[in-house]
C-alpha cells in the first residue's frame, strides 16, 4: 500500500488503524481490509482526499494464516509465509555473525529454527539463496563441515541450482574444513596424508577450470587458488610437494598482483600473500620481485607502503582497514632485515592494530584466516629456499606468538 500524493496526518492514522484491525481479523482479505479502511476513513475526514490516496498492490483475495493455536513466547516456532521471509531473515543473521555485541551468541541454533521452517514450507528445495546463505553462515562461524554439508545439498538438488559462487565458495570452504581436519590430525601421519591428496585434488580441478577458460582468471579466483596452496604446503609431506605448491601459490598471487592496480599501486592483499612466498619460491618469482616492486630490498617497498595507507585515524577506520595494517605488518616481519627489536616492534603494532580490527568487528572465520596466515608464514620460513637469515629465529618466534594470539583471542567469546 502506497500514498499517491499528500495525506492529512491524522486521516493517515485512522485508515492505518482500521485497516490493520480488519486485516488482523480472522478469513477478512486484503481487499475488504482496504475497502473498510477507505470508507472508515471517507466518513470522518470527509474534507481530506486522504482516503482516496492509498493504491494497493498484490492479491485483493489474500488473508493472512492466522491460528488461536499459535504458540507464543521465548520457545514459538517460526512460520515463513513466504521465501523471501527466510531470506532477509538468514541474512540478518549472516551480518549478525559479524557483530561486537553478539559473540557468544548461539548462531547455530537460531539458523537450526529457520531452515526447519523452510523446509516445512519445501523452500529449500526451489530457493537456492537460502541454502547458500545458512553454508555462508556456517561458514563465518567456523563451522565449515556443516557449510560443506549445505553446499552438496545445493549441488544435488534436483533443479541443479549450483551458481559459479556456490562453487567457489564450495571449493573454497572445504579447503577450510580439510585445513581445519589438518591441525586436529597433528601427529596422525596416515590421516594427513589421506586429506592431502584431497586438498590437492580439489586444487588441481579448480586450477584446470581456470586454465582451461571454464572460468575467467580474476583477481578473487587467483586468490582462491593461492590459498589453496597454501593449505596443500601445510599438509604435504616431502619437500618436493612443499615446494610445488609454493612455487603454485607464488605464481597465482603473482599474477592477482598483476591484474590490478588501484592509482598506480598494488593491491595489498595479493601483494602481502606473494611476497613472502616469491622469497622462498623458485628463481623465476624471485626476478619479478624486482621487477614488479623496482625496488632491491622489499623492506622498503612495503615499508613505504605501510606509510602512505594510514590515511585514517584508527577512531574512524572499520574492521577491513585494520586488518589491511595487520596484513602489512606481519608481511614486514616475514622481510624484515632491520633486526630483532624492529620485528618486536611490528609484532606488537599488528596485535594493537588487530584488537582494534576485533572490538570493530569480524567473525570466527576471518580470525581463524589470519590465524593460519601465521601458520603458514611460520613454516615457510623452514622452506629449504628461504635462505640465510640471521633474524630467522626471531621471525618464526614472532610469526607462532601472532598465531597463539589469534586463536586466543577467541576465547571467553572473543572479549
Amino acid at each position: 500500500i502506497v500514498a499517491g500524493w499528500a495525506v492529512n496526518d491524522q486521516a493517515a492514522k485512522v485508515f492505518a488503524e482500521h485497516f490493520y484491525k480488519r486485516m488482523l481479523t480472522p478469513n477478512v482479505t486484503f481487499g475488504t481490509a482496504v475497502k473498510d479502511a477507505r470508507n472508515y476513513c471517507y466518513q470522518r475526514f470527509r474534507n481530506t482526499h486522504t482516503w482516496g490516496a492509498y493504491q494497493c498492490y498484490g492479491d485483493q483475495a489474500y488473508r493472512l494464516p492466522i491460528s488461536s493455536k499459535r504458540k507464543r513466547g521465548k520457545n514459538k516456532s517460526r512460520e515463513f509465509l513466504l521465501p523471501q521471509e527466510a531470506i532477509i531473515a538468514l541474512e540478518e543473521i549472516l551480518d549478525k555473525t559479524k557483530s561486537t555485541r553478539l559473540r557468544g551468541f548461539n548462531f547455530m541454533a537460531t539458523l537450526g529454527d529457520i531452515m526447519r521452517a523452510v523446509h516445512i514450507q519445501k523452500f529449500d528445495q526451489s530457493h537456492p539463496r537460502i541454502i547458500e546463505l545458512a553454508a555462508g553462515i556456517c561458514a563465518e562461524l567456523g563451522q565449515y563441515e556443516e557449510a560443506v554439508k549445505y553446499f552438496l545439498q545445493l549441488k544435488k538438488s534436483k533443479k541443479g541450482h549450483w551458481f559459479v559462487r556456490s562453487f567457489e565458495q564450495y571449493f573454497n570452504i572445504q579447503m577450510l574444513a580439510h585445513m581445519k581436519s589438518v591441525n586436529a590430525a597433528e601427529g596422525n601421519e596416515k590421516a594427513i596424508e589421506e586429506l592431502y591428496g584431497k586438498m590437492k585434488g580439489l586444487e588441481h580441478r579448480f586450477d584446470l577450470l581456470c586454465q582451461e577458460g571454464f572460468l575467467d582468471k580474476n583477481q578473487e579466483r587467483l586468490n582462491l587458488i593461492g590459498s589453496a596452496n597454501k593449505r596443500c604446503f601445510i599438509a604435504a609431506k616431502t619437500d618436493e610437494d612443499k615446494q610445488l605448491h609454493l612455487d603454485r601459490a607464488a605464481k597465482a598471487y603473482r599474477e592477482a598482483v598483476e591484474l590490478e592496480k588501484t592509482d598506480g599501486q598494488l593491491d595489498y592483499y595479493p601483494l602481502c600473500n606473494w611476497l613472502p612466498i616469491a622469497l622462498v619460491a623458485n628463481s623465476k618469482e624471485k626476478r619479478k620481485v624486482k621487477e614488479i616492486l623496482g625496488v632491491k630490498n622489499p623492506q622498503d617497498y612495503v615499508a613505504k607502503y605501510f606509510r602512505t595507507s594510514q590515511e585514517k585515524p584508527i577512531a574512524k577506520t572499520n574492521f577491513w582497514d585494520e586488518i589491511k595494517q595487520v596484513n602489512i605488518m606481519t608481511t614486514l616481519i616475514f622481510v624484515c632485515t632491520e633486526s630483532e627489536e624492529k620485528i618486536a616492534y611490528y609484532t606488537e603494532q599488528t596485535k594493537m592494530r588487530y584488537r582494534w580490527a576485533w572490538r570493530k568487528g569480524g567473525s570466527v572465520r576471518n580470525r581463524e584466516s589470519e590465524a593460519f596466515q601465521m601458520q603458514f608464514l611460520a613454516a615457510a620460513i623452514d622452506a629449504p629456499k628461504f635462505g640465510r637469515d640471521k633474524l630467522k629465529k626471531e621471525k618464526k618466534a614472532a610469526l607462532l606468538d601472532l598465531q597463539q594470539f589469534f586463536l586466543d583471542l577467541g576465547k571467553n567469546n572473543g572479549r
